[in-house]
């Protein structure tokens, strides 16, 4: 689920285990780049994509599982193959990420040996289903140990789920630098540039509260002219658009390919994630891959990972007036930019308190725990 944090902590982990890595993914697009493949289990040197991260997972014990769409008996086929395969791996200890009900098999059979990465403690708003309720309690249930990528919710996990502190450990997230390995798309970019130049990134969902950004720009357009923001994501846009203003706002409702992405954040001035509600961002850690500031919202882990202020701004959740106020005020200081990217800097790269250095050794923690 999370791939482009996972190749950074393979790359560390590798470091102190000998670490195999099984990925469920679509075939087709991706975040690597185009594949495919007649078989359903690959190793990850059959996939020329693959060979941009060779650097982060040895591709020799990388496998790539073709992803089976509904229920169906190539489901089940996929679900033994994978078993076999991880059976064949003699795992001493499995990490876990995804929070949907697939590689099922696997983790039922080793779920004493299962630690939890949990991205999603509580699904997001619009994003209940029941399926999603099930997996969750059924996979977090399976783990032995849980690592959570913020501290906020520590608490609310363990009551929700009755598990015991100790098993309960608190890492973060740190920079994309998976991002860094494309070369910029320069395509996707507007023909002219303005003053100010925000960016809108990631799946689009409810809780991402985009209507409020758009709303936002609309209210700051009223005023001036000299405004660029640019929406990029796969997802259903779930408010009218028809009337938008194609000089300043510039809708990609796609996939949006790694190249893109990062020529995307190297043009703009500040992302924003005007979430409802959150556990942490994906998107903030892209952000932060290129060192660019984030305006967010006071909701879940957002204001923990934008260090409460350190890596750019904070306003509240719902409300356009705020977000437009504060992009006024960043187009009117743009040397508060220049400061949170240092702050970044200091703290993401080069073994920073904020690293993925760091957050392995909470890792780590976690494994030999078991």
């Amino acid at each position: 689920m999370a791939f482009d944090a996972n190749v950074s902590i393979i790359k560390r982990l590798r470091n102190r285990y000998d670490v195999y890595f099984v990925y469920m993914a679509n075939e087709g697009i991706s975040k690597v780049g185009f594949w495919s493949s007649a078989k359903d289990v690959n190793r990850g040197d059959e996939i020329s994509a693959m060979s941009i991260i060779r650097d982060y997972l040895d591709l020799n014990k990388t496998f790539i599982i073709k992803h089976p769409v509904g229920l169906s008996f190539k489901k089940i086929s996929v679900e033994l193959n994978v078993l076999n395969l991880v059976s064949n791996i003699k795992p001493d200890v499995i990490l876990t990420d995804c929070a949907m009900l697939s590689m099922y098999l696997a983790r039922m059979v080793y779920r004493k040996k299962c630690i939890s990465l949990i991205h999603d403690p509580f699904p997001h708003s619009g994003e209940d289903t029941f399926n999603r309720k099930l997996s969750n309690k059924l996979l977090i249930k399976w783990g032995q140990a849980y690592i959570l990528f913020n501290d906020s919710q520590r608490q609310k996990f363990a009551d929700t789920y009755a598990i015991s502190q100790d098993k309960i450990f608190s890492s973060f997230l740190s920079q994309y630098e998976f991002l860094t390995l494309f070369q910029p798309n320069k395509d996707i970019l507007p023909k002219e540039n303005k003053k100010l130049k925000v960016l809108f990134t990631g799946r689009i969902s409810p809780y991402k509260g985009l209507r409020y950004l758009y709303e936002a720009v609309q209210s700051y357009l009223d005023t001036s002219k000299d405004i660029q923001l640019v929406i990029a994501g796969k997802g259903s846009i779930d408010f009218d658009i028809s009337g938008v203003d194609d000089e300043h706002i510039f809708i990609h409702n796609r996939f949006i390919e790694s190249g893109e992405l990062h020529a995307l954040l190297d043009w703009c001035d500040v992302v924003v994630c005007p979430y409802t509600d959150a556990t942490q961002s994906g998107v903030i850690m892209s952000a932060f891959a290129l060192c660019k500031p984030v305006l967010g919202t006071n909701v879940g882990g957002l204001p923990e990972m934008l260090g409460f202020g350190r890596y750019g701004y904070i306003v509240p959740a719902k409300d356009s007036k705020a977000l437009c106020e504060a992009l006024r005020h960043i187009a009117l200081h743009p040397e508060e930019l220049a400061t949170f990217s240092q702050h970044i800097h200091e703290d993401y790269f080069n073994h920073g308190e904020k690293s993925w250095e760091k957050a392995a050794e909470i890792i780590s923690k976690a494994i030999e725990s078991i």
